[in-house]
Formats: structure tokens, C-alpha cells, sequence
């Protein structure tokens, strides 16, 4: 479905803040305007596409000229279609379970921000070992694998 609401962008010292009047809960902020609006269509397209999974009714879009601003605010009609979004969110989905199933390790030391010595010295393990594992030369037992999983999310 198409959807175009207004957003509020509220420009804050270096940052901009965006909310809905139509939906309190569905805001976000950007370094630039061009940011604050990528970031106000990504977190309108969540917000609608998850009402529409659990068949939430889709509130009516206030009209701009109802909708009263402070003088650091300004309004933008924000367009979003949320079967496209939930294209994108399965593909990103596919994209992630592939990256997981390829090398479990590096997949989340990657998702950690880790690097190879990072996760070596978190292990207690060789940084050769290490690298091997990141690189696919070698694979540890799943058991172990999944061992190593949970310990870098514990470190996050």
C-alpha cells in the first residue's frame, strides 16, 4: 500500500528531529535534512508495515494546513509503499541468513564491530585461529560455533 503523511522536522543544533502528529510513536533524527528524511520514510514504512502485519487500522494522514509549527519546525509530506518495504525487509533478511550460514564467525563479529584481534583477544584464542575461522580456512564444530556466537552478543 501507498501512504504519504506529513512528518514535523524540528532543526535542533546540528541535528534534526522528526515526529508524526499522526503517530507519537514513529520518530527518528538526522545528521542533514536529506538524512532526516531517509531516516523519517524508513521509520514510517516500519510503523505502517507492522500495523498492516497485525492488521492495525492505518490512521487517516492530518492535512498540513491543520497542523500548527514553533518557528524552528518545518512540514514535509513523507511518501512511503510498504509492499515495497517489505520486499526490501525479506531481501535484507535472505541477505543476513546467507551472510550467517556462509561464516557464522564472521557474520557476528562483523554485526559486533569487531575486528580479528578484537575477537581473538575476547576469545582467549590465537589470532591465527582466528583469522582462519574469519577467512573460511578453517571452521570450528557448530557446538562451538554457537558458542563463540553467544559470547561476542555478550559483549555488545
Amino acid at each position: 500500500m501507498q501512504y504519504a503523511f506529513p512528518a514535523i522536522f524540528e532543526d535542533d543544533e546540528g541535528s534534526i528531529f522528526v515526529h508524526f502528529p499522526d503517530n507519537e510513536t514513529s520518530s527518528t533524527c538526522g545528521k542533514n535534512l536529506q538524512n532526516a528524511i531517509e531516516m523519517a520514510t524508513d521509520s514510517l514504512s516500519l510503523t505502517l508495515w507492522s500495523m498492516e502485519e497485525r492488521g492495525e487500522k492505518i490512521p487517516t494522514p492530518s492535512k498540513i494546513e491543520d497542523i500548527e509549527l514553533k518557528d524552528n519546525q518545518t512540514i514535509r509530506m513523507i511518501h512511503v509503499n510498504t509492499e515495497e518495504y517489505a520486499k526490501q525487509v525479506a531481501e535484507m533478511q535472505a541477505r543476513e541468513k546467507a551472510e550467517k550460514e556462509k561464516n557464522l564467525i564472521k557474520y557476528y563479529r562483523e554485526k559486533a564491530g569487531l575486528n580479528i584481534k578484537q575477537l581473538s583477544d575476547l576469545l582467549g584464542a590465537p589470532y591465527a585461529t582466528v583469522q582462519d575461522w574469519n577467512n573460511g580456512r578453517r571452521k570450528p564444530p557448530i557446538w562451538l560455533q554457537n558458542l563463540i556466537a553467544e559470547k561476542i552478543e555478550g559483549s555488545c
